[in-house]
Formats: C-alpha cells, sequence, structure tokens
C-alpha cells in the first residue's frame, strides 16, 4: 500500500484512552500545522468533527491516528486488554469462524467439559494465555485454549503427565483467540494433535494431572483431577 504515512516520523496515539494515564506526562506545543498527502491538506477531526490539531514534542510531530486513518479510508480500532492501537484497510476487514483476524475478539467463551472432562479447579494455575481447560483420563487427551487476544505460537511449549512424566513438545503450531485444541492419543479419541506414548499418559484409578510449560520452562497452566 502506497500511502506512506510517515512523512513528519509520526507517531500515532491519540486516540484519548484512559488506560495511558498511568504514563508519565509529557510538554507538548499544540500547532496549526497541516499534513498534506500528495499535495492534498489532510482534514484531521474528531468523531464530532472537531479540528484536531497536531502535537511537537521534542520536535517531533505527533498525529491523531484516528484522524488520519480516516483520510486513508483506513480502519482504526483500540483493543484494551492487549493496548493495541489497529489500523487496517476496511476491504480486508476478514472474519473467520474463530477469530477476527485483525484483533478485534469478541469475549472469550468459557469452555464447557463434556461427560469424562476434568474442569478446572481453585487449586490448578493458569497464569497465561494458553490455557488447559478439559482434562479426560478414560479417552487420553486434554483440551487447551487460548484465551488471549492474539495469535500464539506454541513453538517449544511442553506438556507433561503429571503421574506418568510423558512429555509432548510442540513445534511451530499457532493458535488463534479462543481457538480450542485437543492433545492426546488418536487410538482412543478423536483429536487434533497426536500424542505418541508408549504407555498410558494418564492413570484412571487415582489423582493425576497435566502440567503445561513455557519454552523457558515456567509453570503456565495445569489441571489436576480427582
Amino acid at each position: 500500500m502506497k500511502k506512506k504515512i510517515f512523512l513528519l516520523s509520526l507517531v500515532v496515539l491519540a486516540l484519548a484512552i484512559s488506560a495511558f494515564a498511568y504514563m508519565p506526562t509529557i510538554q507538548a506545543q499544540v500547532t496549526n500545522l497541516k499534513v498534506e498527502l500528495n499535495g492534498r491538506i489532510l482534514d484531521l477531526t474528531d468523531d464530532n468533527g472537531n479540528e484536531l490539531k497536531p502535537l511537537i514534542v521534542d520536535n517531533t510531530v505527533y498525529v491523531p491516528v484516528k484522524a488520519l486513518g480516516k483520510n486513508l479510508d483506513l480502519e482504526v480500532k483500540w483493543n484494551s486488554l492487549a493496548e493495541v492501537v489497529m489500523l487496517y484497510d476496511k476491504d480486508e476487514a476478514i472474519y473467520n469462524n474463530k477469530a477476527n483476524l485483525y484483533g478485534v475478539y469478541p469475549t472469550t467463551p468459557q469452555y464447557s467439559p463434556i461427560d469424562g472432562e476434568y474442569a478446572p479447579n481453585k487449586d490448578d494455575i493458569n497464569i497465561g494465555d494458553i490455557q488447559i481447560v478439559a482434562l479426560n483420563k478414560v479417552e487420553e487427551y486434554v483440551v487447551i485454549q487460548n484465551k488471549g487476544v492474539l495469535n500464539v505460537n506454541l513453538d517449544g511449549y511442553t506438556l507433561v503427565s503429571e503421574d506418568g512424566g510423558q512429555a509432548y513438545t510442540f513445534k511451530d503450531y499457532e493458535m488463534i483467540p479462543n481457538q480450542i485444541v485437543k492433545i492426546g492419543d488418536r487410538k482412543l479419541s478423536k483429536v487434533d494433535i497426536n500424542w505418541n506414548s508408549e504407555k498410558e499418559l494418564w492413570n484412571n484409578y487415582h489423582k493425576d494431572g497435566i502440567k503445561l510449560y513455557s519454552p523457558k520452562g515456567e509453570l503456565v497452566s495445569s489441571l489436576t483431577s480427582k
């Protein structure tokens, strides 16, 4: 796209978002500068038609991103959870059946375990976006979900069965927000990813569980059965 907008070292954070209230204050100079694109003076106004003026901070010109996006026929969205300002072409606002590819996602649905599945309890650990949401010891599978607002590549993440110690390490597998993936023994159940093991992954007769570790070896999520 030839709409190169970095004419004046544009830095784009003028959405008046309360999430940035904790950030340090700065001294800015309000200017009457105009922004020109291919010989056309851009109309920098807010949603109510009020004029928005560029600012100068430390010799750098700052232009309101939403007004700029409107002039370039770009959609501008604010993702409050990820704290990301998103710009994308309106004619490319493509949605699939699982998530908005540009990061504006609906509320993550709560996974509802089915018969035979154990759900997380108050003692289980969930400190990341990728969480273990169900475990079926009889049919030998575990269910994980991306509960964040951004894609996560699971390359290097490792699932470890608690009692037997068997491990499965992901290789370059990317999960989109809200996506649910079932990992287990393909001989016993229908799964998305096959976890080959010479012996049973979980003990069906007493307490057992599953843990998920990050590539750095940090415990990300766990689920323990009764």
